[in-house]
């Protein structure tokens, strides 16, 4: 239950620090904050892997948009970018995942040999 609290309060997190760099940033930080709202729903949809990836492209972004842009207030939600893609590659991997209901089950595919081999598979006993 922990790592779904901590799931849930990166998320909720890279999703504010999103929307300020879009609201109030320019130039990179604006871009940071498309990729960081992009990042919440890339996180939602992929695993181990793939988490992270996700998070260190949002680390690296979210360190250049800070070098790019110098100490303006706005660094303060490129920072929670910096962290919540950390937070991402280090602990992503073991967050809850979407359910398997999302997933192609195995015997669709045995229906599909069914039907290149020309039998209906709906007269199958079963």
């Amino acid at each position: 239950m922990a790592s779904g609290r901590t799931y849930l309060l990166v998320m909720l997190v890279q999703a504010i620090a999103g929307i300020g760099c879009v609201a109030w940033g320019t130039g990179a930080v604006t871009g940071l904050g498309w990729l960081a709202l992009a990042a919440v729903a890339g996180v939602v949809a992929t695993r181990t892997w793939g988490r992270r990836v996700v998070g260190a492209v949002v680390a690296v972004a979210g360190v250049l948009a800070i070098i790019g842009s110098g100490l303006q207030p706005i660094t303060l939600a490129a920072l929670g970018c910096v962290l919540t893609g950390v937070l991402t590659v280090i602990l992503g991997p073991g967050w809850p995942t979407m359910g398997g209901r999302y997933e192609r089950a195995s015997s669709d595919r045995s229906v599909w040999q069914a039907l290149d081999a020309g039998e209906d598979p709906t007269l199958r006993d079963g």
